[in-house]
């Protein structure tokens, strides 16, 4: 881990000396070499960290020397923030004097910060030394800078797609009997407990069986409990969605409305990882016990917990794998379709089995070890000596051997990967990550490094397909791109995490028991920061303060925040709630780049926000009312301004004596680096300001947006990488929607996913919208033509809504003769005048998922549908009469029964 530290202070120093703000000060002060001293003394050390961390296990003086070389870094870096501090105050404290004080104050100040940051370089230069001659005396040698390279090649990336699906070896019988037992009719309801120790496929049997099985129950989900669960409200807020409640339902009384809505209806469940009978006892109050063949399915790793839930059930106890399943499970990892069905590797690999068995055995038969090795070896040189390097570094002690297993495979990352693994510690066990927010953090970090024309986040995605092809990391959610939208990470790996973390003091984790190394660089609590910020603790070592559950904060603690952590680059305050504002103070935190008030009280930011001149991240969705600086638009940096509705824009040259308002003028805004601009008020962002925003990615706009749409229409796209629009026609103050009229988005290359709101002049022609739009959703379109017959002809369209009076018309046709090539989902949602609807016998050649909602005229489905050999779910959410007669067409539910049919009336 000295390795990270030094990579981010040398990323520091680069930035510092090619910082046009600092340069002119930097050069004043004559201190240019002192900083060009650090970067070369750290990349020096950097080249022998290699070799340190492959002797620092069984050698603690190398370990400590690797303690010694990451203090160093650390405190460089604290260092150069102090300084950096200093120079940015003196700087803004001249600017607000007379013109005939400014120099009396710079030389004192200037004096001052140059004595106080040469006497700190003094103290440096010692301890280097020392850290040299203690390099010399335990044989530390130079074999660069470490890890192995990203994985890049063709290979990897053709093997990428197999970690989307669970892979089960050697377990068939076991799957077979258990889905059997879901399916068995005969069996009225019953709870199926699966257990086993952490890592040996509890959670992947599971998905493989419930994956099986979830299309013969009208209702499922699937909820994640962990060794410290949250709330059973959450958790039964989380079934209630998947199954079907509405937010109304879900959000109030969950426990009586999901008791309700799962009385008559034939579910499965799943409860990943319990751990306690409290736990059970607490959600199983909402399952009704009826005799429709209903089923929950637990994982648990204590016998208990599944004999107390499953008194009357078989408990199913997950064995080992046998020598045999353990050497399949592995070559399918490191070598997918390059083994017989025996499992011998081809021709050409025969003098590396040999090898590959003796590294099974060591990895005691558990799947979660063999995954892991195997994801190592998979972008390792296929050379015999390679693979003995591995084999000698497992050691010859057969306890633990999953936790050398990781540990091999962590030491083997790039240095750049290390944090970023690391990273997944921070969220809490179990939980889905979002994607985009993970990357975001990163960037905001320092951990990604520039990669060739690539930027910052598209660098990070590819760091995040290397851990995943190392198999340390599992996709779980996939967008209509393709793109992943959540991951996770094993519960024994987040284990790890945390304890490699807290050894190298990455982060710590607080638990209302302040006890952490005053050296951690990172703090992260999942519960209420209020009980952290009442024990007091403040260092100017803390880099990022991450809060996932924050509870209420006074004026006083939120104040203290600011004045206790003076160098942070991330804070997340999500959660938090507060009877105050945030304070001015927020703007001293000049360090911050990444900023997230997610689901907080708060009404306004104060325009001191300004002075965070590297801002990155502004996540402010699912807040209260904002009230926001215009001043934003002045802030360079900023890559991501995530807002959420509503959202009001203060004017900056607001004082107390009047002032005609105005916004900033267009040459005054200056966001060459923004990619994502969402949920922004139309009054707020002036139509031409787009014009600015060349590298945007990510836009959405509400209020009055035709001025908006026009400027998108324009001949040259305002950013050739968009990728995701949506434009809500909608005044917040009138239920009226305005419409869009003449947009044109064809010229937009990149366009994968549009939606607009609002009333529509007219359907753009097909060759009007972007050739590769992926999914289009319209809502409040009130078009009266069918759209069917223009938007068939969109070749890549694989996900269509049509929504609040989209169409008004009476009929509708999906026809052969213009057949949607490539739909996968459809929605039709309150389309108020539809009371028929054709589909032609091969209009819909792949839809697999299809939700028909509020078209409470429509008379009955399309005949056509019985064609469609794809489909797998049809939900439908109508009048308790058009839900009758669908339910006594029993001709008509035969010819659909390879589909899960969820049916429930509309509210």
């Amino acid at each position: 881990m000295a390795d990270i530290a030094i990579a981010a202070v040398i990323r520091k120093v680069i930035d510092i000396l090619g910082n046009l703000v600092l340069e002119e000060a930097i050069r004043w002060y004559r201190l240019r070499e002192h900083v060009e001293w650090i970067e070369r003394e750290l990349r020096r050390m950097q080249s022998f960290l290699k070799d340190a961390d492959a002797k620092q296990e069984g050698d603690y003086r190398v370990k400590n020397w690797v303690q010694d070389v990451r203090d160093l870094a650390h405190d460089s870096e604290d260092i150069i923030d102090a300084f950096l501090l200093k120079i940015i105050r003196n700087q803004r404290r001249r600017k607000g004097c007379a013109i005939f004080l400014r120099r009396s104050i710079c030389i004192f100040c200037d004096h001052a910060t140059t004595h106080e940051f040469t006497m700190e370089i003094e103290k440096l230069k010692r301890r280097v030394e020392d850290i040299k001659r203690s390099r010399d005396t335990y044989g530390i040698g130079n074999l660069g800078s470490g890890g192995a390279e990203g994985a890049n090649s063709e290979h990897d990336r053709q093997i990428f797609s197999q970690f989307d699906k669970p892979e089960v070896v050697g377990l068939e019988n076991e799957i077979n009997s258990l889905v059997g037992r879901l399916l068995d009719e005969s069996i009225h309801s019953c709870v199926i407990a699966i257990v086993g120790m952490g890592g040996l496929g509890k959670t992947t049997i599971t998905k493989k069986i419930y994956n099986d099985v979830k299309e013969n129950f009208v209702c499922c989900a699937w909820v994640y409990v962990s060794q410290k669960p949250r709330p059973a409200r959450e958790i039964l807020q989380d079934i209630g969605k998947q199954v079907g409640l509405n937010k109304q339902e879900w959000e109030e009384n969950v426990e009586e409305n999901l008791l309700r809505f799962l009385q008559d209806k034939r579910y499965v469940i799943v409860l990943d990882d319990l751990w306690a009978n409290q736990v059970w006892d607490n959600l199983n109050v909402v399952f009704p016990k009826g005799a429709n063949g209903s089923r929950i399915i637990l994982t648990t790793r204590i016998i208990g917990v599944a004999k107390h839930a499953a008194p009357c059930s078989p408990v199913h106890t997950l064995r080992y794998l046998n020598q045999e399943e353990s050497w399949e499970l592995f070559s399918r990892k490191v070598f997918p379709g390059q083994t017989n069905a025996s499992g011998r590797f081809l021709q050409g690999l025969e003098d590396l089995e040999d090898l590959g068995r003796k590294i099974v055995g060591k990895c005691g038969d558990l799947p979660l070890a063999i995954v892991v090795m195997g994801g190592l070896l998979s972008l390792k040189e296929r050379t015999y000596p390679v693979w003995s390097r591995v084999l000698g570094s497992m050691g010859e002690a057969p306890q633990n051997q999953y936790g050398k297993a990781l540990q091999l495979s962590y030491n083997d990352l790039p240095s750049n990967l290390k944090p970023c693994f690391l990273y997944f510690g921070l969220f809490p066990e179990n939980h889905e990550i979002p994607v985009r927010r993970l990357i975001n953090l990163w960037v905001a970090e320092g951990f990604v490094q520039p990669r060739g024309r690539l930027t910052l986040e598209d660098a990070a995605e590819e760091y995040l397909d290397d851990l995943i092809l190392r198999n340390l990391v599992q996709p779980v959610k996939r967008g209509f791109d393709g793109r992943m939208k959540t991951c996770c990470i094993h519960d024994l790996l987040h284990e790890f995490c945390i304890s490699k973390a807290k050894e190298d003091n990455f982060f710590y984790v607080c638990d209302g028991l302040y006890n952490a190394d005053a050296r951690m660089r990172r703090l992260v609590t999942y519960h209420s920061l209020c009980e952290c910020i009442s024990l007091k603790w403040s260092t100017d070592r803390h880099r990022s303060l991450l809060c996932f559950e924050g509870g209420n904060l006074e004026r006083k603690q939120l104040e203290f925040i600011y004045y206790g952590f003076r160098f942070l680059r991330v804070l997340n305050l999500e959660g938090v709630q507060s009877q105050c504002q945030l304070p001015d103070e927020i703007g001293d935190l000049i360090f911050l780049r990444y900023f997230a008030l997610r689901n907080t009280g708060f009404t306004r930011i104060p325009s001191t926000m300004g002075k965070l001149k590297y801002l990155q991240t502004l996540d402010i969705q699912s807040t209260k009312c904002f009230c926001i600086p215009s001043v934003i638009w002045k802030m360079k940096q900023l890559r991501h301004i995530i807002l959420g509705t509503p959202t009001e824009f203060k004017n900056p040259f607001k004082r107390s004596y009047p002032i005609k308002y105005r916004k900033p003028s267009v040459n005054k805004v200056s966001l060459t680096n923004l990619q994502t601009l969402w949920m922004i008020p139309g009054h707020a962002l002036d139509a031409d300001w787009l014009c600015k925003f060349t590298n945007l990615r990510k836009l959405g706009i509400y209020g009055d947006v035709k001025l908006h749409a026009k400027v998108l229409s324009n001949s040259k796209p305002i950013s050739e990488h968009l990728e995701n629009l949506q434009l809500e026609g909608q005044d917040i103050a009138s239920p009226v929607y305005t419409g869009i009229s003449d947009l044109v988005i064809s010229r937009y290359e990149n366009l994968r996913k549009v939606y607009l709101g609002g009333k529509l002049e007219k359907l753009p022609n097909h060759d009007e919208f972007p050739a590769k739009l992926t999914k289009l959703s319209l809502f409040g379109s009130r078009l009266n033509e069918d759209p069917m017959a223009t938007l068939a002809w969109l070749p890549r369209l694989r996900i269509l809504k049509l929504d609040e009076a989209s169409y008004l018309g009476v009929k509708m046709a999906c026809s052969e003769a213009s057949r949607f090539q490539q739909l996968e989902v459809l929605t039709l949602r309150t389309l108020p005048n539809l009371e028929e609807w054709r589909v032609d016998e091969i209009a819909l050649p792949k839809l697999r998922i299809l939700t028909i909602s509020s078209c409470r005229k429509l008379n009955m489905l399309p005949d056509g549908l019985k064609n469609v050999s794809t489909l797998t779910k049809l939900i439908i959410e109508m009048p308790e009469e058009f839900n009758r007669r669908l339910q006594q067409n029993g001709e008509f539910r035969d010819n659909i029964r390879h589909a899960t049919t969820v049916i429930r009336q509309c509210q």
